[in-house]
């Protein structure tokens, strides 16, 4: 992970980039058992989209904190295997899929999209057509127009902190948690008490209802 000069969070954080050895494409074995961990999850989720509405035909999902290696792919050719397993089952006609793939503006989409293959999305002659866009920003604000999605996955992104908590210092301006950049068992009670608070104030924006009673999907 990189994090460039004085700015905005959302506007200066991203995974390493490329493909070389340090990149995060290289180096992303844990998040793909996090993913491996949870596909139970995400298939039974497009089964059930599918269970409840016969007459869908195009699934538009969003996979939230894409970054840009193998895990994301993973998802696309689970969502449209299920796709497909469902089109058969319920003898329907050709199925589409839109998948919007979201990260930071930072996030190397160029290597991202450089990666799907034909393996990934297929071709559109298949049972299901596939199209994939990219969406830059961050998933703590709007970036799509009310009950525009179906589907929306995320896999170890949501954690993620918009900002450094506030009260990481004393009144002196001294570190409370110098040295680090996460809790630890040596972390002052106040320390855990600042990350909490910001923890909390993140999900509740993230899963916030707008003021007309829609959801920000």
């Amino acid at each position: 992970m990189e994090l460039a000069t004085a700015g905005k969070v959302n506007e200066v954080l991203f995974m390493n980039r490329g493909e070389g050895e340090s990149s995060y494409a290289q180096n992303s074995s844990f998040t793909q058992q996090v993913a491996s961990m949870a596909q139970p999850a995400l298939e039974n989720a497009v089964e059930t989209l599918f269970s409840r509405d016969f007459h869908l035909q195009a699934l538009n999902a969003a996979d939230l904190g894409c970054a840009a290696g193998p895990n994301t792919f993973a998802v696309i050719s689970t969502i449209k295997r299920m796709m497909e397993k469902k089109c058969r089952e319920l003898n329907c006609q050709t199925l589409e899929l839109q998948v919007y793939l979201n990260d930071l503006f930072g996030n190397d989409f160029n290597t991202l999209f450089k990666g799907l293959s034909s393996e990934v999305i297929g071709n559109k002659c298949e049972e299901v057509s596939c199209y994939v866009m990219g969406v830059p920003g961050s998933f703590h604000g709007r970036l799509f127009p009310r009950n525009s999605l179906h589907l929306v996955h995320s896999s170890y992104s949501v954690h993620w902190l918009t900002q450094a908590p506030k009260g990481l210092t004393s009144r002196e301006g001294l570190a409370l948690n110098k040295g680090k950049i996460y809790i630890s068992k040596t972390s002052p009670p106040v320390v855990r008490e600042s990350y909490l608070s910001q923890f909390h104030e993140d999900s509740q924006c993230f899963s916030m209802l707008d003021p007309r009673g829609g959801s920000q999907w």
